[in-house]
């Protein structure tokens, strides 16, 4: 039997580089099962349209309503572009997407679908610096194959925060010479530490998320 799991993985590090909390725990909500399916769903042949979305799925965007994802569309010869169906890379300050972190402690719901209170990206009191994503390479072993991806949240300002939500969006993104056709972004995970994480200031917390699946 093949299975897919999602960990979640913390830790702190302080500002002499010790590390001093580290916790594991499942993840996943229903957003990511609809996207998998979306992707699969993809008949990557030639299309009979100019242009268009060729595959979809309805998923739950971080406002709660409901939109049609694009996992498959295609531009046409005069309408050069491209985009991605499931994006988590965000860049260096960009709270939008990607691995995210907050102070809300409800608790978790598979039908969740944005964080209960997210911290936003800044250098001080209350805020967290949101760093780059870090991929590492596929892990393969007699019956698994895993990687992570992490981000790292560093505590610039002059008071402790404590961290009780962790989540993961993605990015569904398409454009072309006319501009962009699609872009909207949902959540794939959600997890919440009940007794929270404090960052201290000059507090590194470095987040991941684990994807694996067993034989």
């Amino acid at each position: 039997m093949v299975n897919l799991k999602v960990y979640l993985e913390i830790k702190v590090v302080d500002k002499n580089g010790k590390v001093r909390f580290v916790r594991r725990k499942d993840s996943a909500v229903y957003n990511l099962g609809r996207m998998l399916k979306g992707l699969l769903s993809a008949p990557a042949n030639t299309p009979t349209s100019s242009y268009g979305a060729i595959a979809t799925c309805s998923v739950k965007k971080y406002d709660g309503s409901e939109d049609l994802a694009w996992t498959e569309w295609y531009t046409g010869e005069h309408y050069y572009g491209g985009g991605t169906p499931m994006g988590a890379n965000a860049n260096d300050g960009d709270d939008t997407y990607g691995i995210m972190v907050g102070t809300g402690n409800s608790p978790v719901s598979d039908d969740d679908y944005a964080l209960e209170s997210k911290i936003p990206h800044g250098d001080g009191d209350n805020l967290l610096h949101y760093g780059a994503h870090t991929f590492g390479d596929v892990e393969v072993g007699t019956n698994y194959a895993r990687f992570k991806v992490s981000r790292s949240f560093t505590n610039n300002g002059s008071v402790a925060i404590t961290v009780y939500e962790f989540g993961l969006g993605v990015r569904n993104y398409w454009k072309d010479v006319h501009g962009i056709r699609k872009d909207l972004k949902l959540l794939i995970a959600r997890d919440v530490v009940s007794d929270g994480v404090i960052v201290n200031p000059a507090d590194t917390l470095v987040v991941s998320y684990i994807f694996e699946i067993t034989l």
